[in-house]
């Protein structure tokens, strides 16, 4: 019984120490996905785009990293490609986040810096994504996702389905990361 407390109490205390050091990196780098785009339509600035497009290619590859190690829970594996369901709810996302003035990233720490009204946006992200999930939305959140492609013959497509399958999937990793990492280092320091 000891054993199991101190397993949890490890759990919760690395949580605790991740989440304030991510916190502090948002909030020092001030990163916001929205902020990235909207920086570059307004003033010209592709500052956090770059950052935006270099934490994108570390996704990608520790994602397809511990994915070939069978890391990857149900809950983390590739979803199938639903196109309806995916540019509907990537417009109502887009909406909700220039509504609330940032992303999830960029909301949440600026709670930590005592915006209330960053509060407000969260507690609409969590309605949002219950009634989406569990509540009076669910029926048509299943039927934007019924309809599915298929891509080179799987029904959870990723872009190297496109060019060979499988085999092809570290050598289109690594050319997408060459052809983004000289625009992420062009930029200031």
């Amino acid at each position: 019984m000891e054993e199991a407390q101190a397993g949890s109490l490890i759990i919760l205390l690395s949580g605790v120490l991740v989440g304030v050091a991510f916190g502090f990196i948002l909030q020092r780098g001030r990163y916001c996905s929205n902020s990235a785009f909207r920086d570059i339509i307004f003033i010209n600035d592709y500052t956090l785009f770059r950052s935006y497009l270099l934490a994108l290619i570390v996704a990608i590859i520790g994602a397809n990293f511990l994915e070939d190690l069978g890391f990857m829970g149900d809950g983390l594996r590739r979803q199938g490609l639903a196109p309806i369901a995916n540019i509907i709810g990537g417009y109502i996302f887009g909406l909700g986040i220039v509504l609330a003035g940032g992303c999830g990233s960029g909301v949440l720490y600026r709670i930590g810096e005592g915006l209330v009204a960053a509060l407000f946006a969260t507690l609409g992200f969590v309605i949002g994504i219950v009634t989406t999930s569990k509540g009076m939305l669910k029926p048509v959140y299943a039927l934007l996702r019924s309809y599915k492609v298929e891509i080179g013959g799987t029904s959870s497509p990723a872009l190297w389905d496109l060019f060979g399958g499988p085999g092809m999937k570290w050598v289109v990793i690594g050319v997408v990361a060459l052809v983004i990492i000289p625009f992420v280092l062009k930029g200031k320091p």
